[in-house]
């Protein structure tokens, strides 16, 4: 969900809640950059954030549940953003699949499956 809005004919960013607040200009532009990278990555740049530090995921196959240590790369498709996993069989895992087919927890993914 974005918080914020693009002015495009002047390249600038609006909250979304309070358009006419000039106030924190600077954190509006900022926050405005963040979400348009968070939308071509497909994922919250905080939990893509965390995954790295944590160096761990937990992946979802075959109704399966999985904690995996990952060094990971992110590399790019046609289908999207994806983490490369080096050293598993898993292939790849898309971004925009938090939550569906990988997780920062274990139990995120076993939300998703009672869904």
């Amino acid at each position: 969900m974005r918080l914020t809005y693009k002015i495009k004919k002047d390249n600038i960013y609006l909250s979304k809640y309070h358009p006419k607040n000039k106030g924190n200009w600077y954190q509006i532009q900022k926050l405005g950059q963040l979400e348009d990278i968070e939308d071509k990555l497909g994922i919250d740049a905080l939990v893509l954030l965390s995954a790295i530090v944590q160096e761990k995921i937990y992946i979802k196959q075959d109704d399966e549940i999985f904690e995996n240590d990952v060094e990971f790369s992110i590399n790019c498709d046609e289908n999207g953003y994806y983490i490369n996993l080096e050293v598993c069989h898993f292939g790849k895992l898309y971004l925009k699949d938090y939550g569906k087919t990988w997780a920062l927890t274990g139990d995120e993914l076993l939300c998703e499956r009672m869904r």
